[in-house]
């Protein structure tokens, strides 16, 4: 029970003091690689908490769970609910229901969310081997489309007609490294998996706040890496010629 108290109360103040704690003194923007590591175990840590809090009611307070262990026996007996008893008995079986109900939704939230990224991929691909040419030296995907804009898939980068006519040289190279970062940082991965746990319990404020941040950071991680390479004013105006269709909308969710 103590164990199972733990982690309900660690569970409770990631879920409500992380969001507005890293709103207003983390330097996310700053550190965006470093926020969103920090995010995925704030959000990971979160519901292995809550599901090993059911999983310590159930073997606690389920007659024959605790007696496979003498020391869960023995904290059971010491309680002032115990596996005896029908509320300790109703209590430890909400647990281990608990446990395994959000353990299934997680896994089918992951499965349903990168089964249809990929599927939209595939989709797209095969679009784009009909429509798009390659350009092997710059070693893209060129669509003929008047609007300019440049997003990626795994593995090739897409870029407009457009896009190739209003971008000067070197704001072309800092689209196509702000999306070869996406790429080798495997962006769609990441976005991918905060999606997949915000969709497993969407109330819960700290999983949309991590999905929100991470697609924002991870544009923030590419505009680093474009401007390590060209310059900021390069980046700035590159983007502004892109707008907001430089946003690699095909790897996220």
């Amino acid at each position: 029970m103590t164990a199972a108290l733990i982690l309900v109360v660690y569970a409770l103040a990631v879920a409500l003091l992380a969001p507005p704690l890293l709103a207003r003194h983390w330097p996310s923007d700053r550190v965006p690689r470093l926020t969103v590591t920090l995010l995925q175990v704030l959000t990971c840590s979160f519901l292995v908490a809550t599901v090993a809090a059911g999983l310590a009611l159930a073997f606690t307070l389920v007659e024959g769970l605790s007696e496979l262990s003498p020391a869960l026996d023995s904290c059971a007996d010491q309680l002032p609910v115990t596996d005896h008893g029908s509320v300790g008995t109703v209590l430890g079986h909400l647990g281990w229901i608990s446990a395994a109900l959000l353990s299934a939704r997680l896994l089918y939230c992951l499965a349903t969310t990168f089964g249809t990224a990929r599927h939209r991929r595939r989709a797209h691909s095969r679009v784009l081997r009909m429509l798009a040419t390659r350009d092997d030296e710059l070693d893209v995907l060129v669509l003929d489309h008047p609007a300019p804009a440049c997003y990626c898939l795994p593995g090739d980068v897409v870029i407009t007609t457009g896009a190739l006519e209003r971008l000067s040289a070197q704001q072309l190279e800092a689209v196509l490294l702000h999306e070869r970062a996406h790429l080798s940082g495997r962006h769609h991965l990441i976005i991918a998996l905060a999606t997949a746990i915000r969709r497993t319990i969407p109330p819960i404020r700290l999983l949309a706040y991590a999905e929100r941040e991470t697609r924002r950071l991870v544009e923030l991680i590419a505009d680093d890496a474009a401007v390590a390479e060209t310059s900021a004013p390069t980046v700035a105006a590159a983007l502004a010629v892109i707008g907001t269709a430089h946003t690699p909308s095909l790897i996220t969710i």
